[in-house]
């Protein structure tokens, strides 16, 4: 399956859900908790003793601008004016 095209859930200020309260939706990227108090993200099925789950965090259209801003400006503060579109040249190495 195409990665970019994978679905998952998310939201703005998640919150755990009990499995057996309101099952995670199949097919769908989550965050899932472990019998073992641990948590992961991936797929629910059966076999995978998961306690709980809960959507994937989301940034808010504020929190994307504050980023933005401050990659600019950390570019602008290493001399780069914009980010090159352009591939990587490959290494050849010997």
């Amino acid at each position: 399956m195409d990665r970019m095209m994978e679905k998952y859930a998310a939201e703005f200020r998640p919150e755990w859900r009990l499995q057996f309260e309101e099952p995670a939706p199949l097919a769908t990227k989550v965050l899932l908790l472990t019998s073992w108090q641990s948590a992961i993200i991936g797929h629910w099925y059966e076999e995978g003793d998961f306690l709980a789950w809960c959507p994937l965090p989301k940034l808010s259209p504020e929190q994307h601008e504050k980023i933005a801003a401050f990659i600019q400006s950390k570019w602008a503060s290493d001399g780069c004016s914009e980010v090159s579109r352009e591939p990587m040249p490959s290494k050849k190495y010997v």
